[in-house]
């Protein structure tokens, strides 16, 4: 990451914690035992709490210049709301959980974070600012990159069937294989008596039943075979990827509740499905406005908090250029 995008922690940094529960207790005496700069803590209670370091609310504490909040909620989910109130008081440097974020900076953000919880500070540096979690590589996006492919996860709304020698797109999640999709039922629902099926149906469904377990074993220990064994998937004319092969894997996952796929495919072809200066354009006005009108299965996007909504032109207008399948060069 670069040293210009993170900062570090020391005991010179000033100090604000936000948050005065057993979070926020257990880290402020760790931080007084080990003589970091503690300014105070942040509290909607402000200064009706007793403690032994000063208490205000948000926007009444002394604006310390480059000073870190770092943020002490119980339920992670709630600090990425209070965390874009700390970033409009002006902090930059904000320590917290960015559960909705998926970027690289996001991931070692959080690594830090539960480190300082579970009371060692050995892990202080290379911490991203709070505004660059929120920017858009594609790198953060692969899960293998070998030569001219790269693993990736797409939403199961862009992965269609094989081309077919007509025009027409088939959303693979109607198209699964018809064993497959009757075997959740036949398994799991409304079990059947193999007597009353034709042999050549027996079989075939005998085998569907093996295959099922096998992909079943696989999954207790993690999503690593399916991305190990991606299905190979191109990009067709009108922005969807087309799969090539993998039909039973992905009929697993889809069956398995899985929105998002492993694939893999050409790496020119993703970074035109990706696009990302569209991407971080759209993220940018995100960031402005916290929550999402309508969940975007763009990857970037996918966790964003939705609070369905009337989405104003800008909005549409960023989403608009996001879809447009053609090259930014």
């Amino acid at each position: 990451m670069n040293e210009r995008n993170c900062f570090e922690l020391t005991q010179h940094t000033p100090i604000y914690l936000y948050g005065a529960g057993m979070i926020g207790k257990n880290i402020c005496r760790k931080l007084l035992d080990e003589n970091y700069n503690l300014h105070g803590i942040i509290d909607k209670q402000g200064d009706d709490l007793q403690s032994t370091v000063s208490v205000y609310r948000l926007g009444e504490e002394p604006f310390v210049e480059n000073a870190c909040v770092i943020i002490c909620l119980a339920i992670g989910v709630d600090h990425f709301s209070i965390a874009r109130q700390i970033r409009l008081r002006g902090y930059e440097k904000i320590l917290f959980l960015p559960v909705f974020l998926k970027s690289r900076a996001a991931k070692r953000m959080i690594s830090i974070y539960n480190y300082i919880v579970a009371g060692d500070f050995s892990f202080l540096s290379d911490i991203p600012f709070y505004d660059e979690l929120w920017k858009v590589y594609i790198k953060d996006y692969y899960l293998c990159d070998i030569g001219d492919f790269v693993t990736v996860i797409v939403h199961s709304d862009y992965i269609y069937t094989a081309s077919l020698e007509r025009d027409e797109l088939h959303p693979f999640i109607s198209y699964m294989p018809q064993t497959i999709a009757n075997e959740r039922a036949w398994f799991h629902d409304q079990p059947l008596s193999l007597d009353a099926i034709r042999n050549d149906m027996c079989e075939k469904l005998t085998e569907r039943k093996n295959v099922y377990n096998l992909l079943q074993n696989a999954l207790f220990d993690g999503l690593e075979y399916f991305v190990d064994a991606a299905a190979p998937a191109k990009l067709n004319p009108k922005g969807y990827f087309n799969l090539l092969d993998g039909h039973h894997r992905t009929s697993f996952l889809l069956i398995r509740g899985f929105a998002g796929i492993p694939l893999r495919v050409l790496k020119t072809e993703y970074d035109l499905f990706f696009r990302e200066k569209a991407a971080n354009n759209l993220m940018d006005y995100c960031k402005e406005l916290g929550e999402i009108p309508f969940a975007v299965n763009h990857p970037a996007f996918v966790r964003l908090p939705v609070k369905e909504g009337k989405a104003d032109k800008r909005f549409l207008r960023l989403i608009s250029t996001l879809k447009k399948y053609e090259s930014e060069n």
